[in-house]
């Protein structure tokens, strides 16, 4: 019996099938970093968002003091 690393299934593996596999990977790593950055984004506008609520209470205090 012939071992996995010295047949044909291992040479069709390890040129196709591998770089397959990372390409995906490259491909997943690219969308998580893409949702990251959209994350990150909307992560600021609700930043500024609440510190614009936060001025406008502070706002209508000082008019009804």
């Amino acid at each position: 019996m012939s071992n996995f690393y010295q047949t044909l299934m291992e040479q069709n593996f390890f040129e196709g099938q591998v770089p397959k596999i990372i390409n995906s990977l490259d491909e997943v790593a690219s969308e998580i970093k893409h949702s990251n950055r959209l994350k990150e984004k909307e992560l600021e506008l609700k930043e500024r968002e609440l510190e614009m609520k936060h001025q406008e209470l502070i706002a209508k205090r000082s008019l009804s003091s």
